[in-house]
């Protein structure tokens, strides 16, 4: 079993000290592949969400001082809905 081992052990060896720059030049491009293909899925998730959420209204928050009058909150209403809606 263990000569089995270091024959294997040998070859892996022997193949790195050969082919070293082929094994690092492929793993180089599985790795960029990988990367810009997870780059590309994210973007397609996240640019589906940036479209759906154009189609959603505008909206506006208004805080009001104490005090206020209904007349003045009337006012504010008419004035967001017609330069918002």
């Amino acid at each position: 079993m263990w000569t089995l081992f270091r024959r294997y052990k040998l070859f892996a060896i022997r193949s790195w000290e050969r082919e070293a720059t082929l094994k690092i030049s492929s793993f180089l491009i599985l790795a960029v592949t990988y990367a810009l293909t997870i780059f590309l899925i994210e973007s397609a998730f996240n640019f589906k969400s940036i479209i759906s959420r154009w189609g959603d209204a505008p909206k506006l928050t208004v805080y009001l001082s104490e005090g206020q009058t209904p007349t003045t909150q009337k006012k504010i209403n008419k004035q967001k809905k017609r330069n918002y809606f």
